[in-house]
């Protein structure tokens, strides 16, 4: 596995990045990567529990890899709002300088997951950076992976932090049993990795 310097990890939601891939973003961190995560809501449209607050559980959740924390305080992305994230976006990776972007999959069925990969895609095209896009609890199934990241190690305190979005306890996803049975893969448990989280490599530059 490549050693990457320098992660930024993308998420529309609060709790989007720590779901899908705060494991491996811990191997990262173990290997002395420096990571930083941008979160472009404070939650979904229309979401009751979207506020500032959920930020501060991404926060408190992003804690154990020391990551620098960007974020939006809006709830929803919209179509209207492309120009304005995607300038963002661009200043970040120009700032943050990522040789690995870790964004959502094209096989989303959540619309503000779909419309920031999207946005993601056209702010990094010019950027020698690798991409894996990730999966998430919206992923359709044709989800693709071809990246199994072992977090055998790392599960128990993924879970612990993952966790600590509170306000998203209601959702059955959230409960420990459906985060462990989220991290299986048959696969994957045929190769003595117990858990895993998958991505989709789009492109790797090495």
């Amino acid at each position: 596995m490549i050693n990457f310097k320098r992660v930024l990890a993308i998420g529309a939601h609060p709790d989007d990045v720590e779901f899908s891939c705060l494991g491996y973003l811990m191997k990262l961190k173990e290997n002395g990567s420096k990571i930083t995560v941008y979160v472009a809501s404070n939650g979904s449209a229309g979401d009751p529990t979207s506020s500032v607050d959920r930020i501060d559980e991404s926060r408190n959740a992003l804690h154990c890899i020391g990551a620098e924390l960007v974020y939006r305080n809006q709830s929803g992305i919209c179509i209207t709002d492309y120009e304005k994230i995607s300038v963002e976006l661009r200043a970040l990776i120009l700032r943050t300088k990522p040789d690995l972007i870790l964004i959502h999959s094209q096989f989303d069925t959540h619309q503000e997951h779909k419309y920031l990969r999207d946005i993601v895609m056209t702010a990094s095209r010019r950027v020698p950076c690798s991409i894996f896009s990730y999966k998430s609890v919206s992923v359709t199934v044709g989800y693709q992976e071809n990246l199994y990241i072992n977090i055998n190690k790392y599960i128990d305190k993924k879970i612990e932090y993952v966790r600590m979005h509170k306000s998203q306890r209601g959702h059955v996803y959230m409960s420990e049993e459906s985060i462990r049975l989220f991290h299986v893969s048959w696969f994957a448990k045929m190769r003595t990795n117990d858990y895993i989280e998958s991505f989709y490599a789009e492109q790797i530059i090495g």
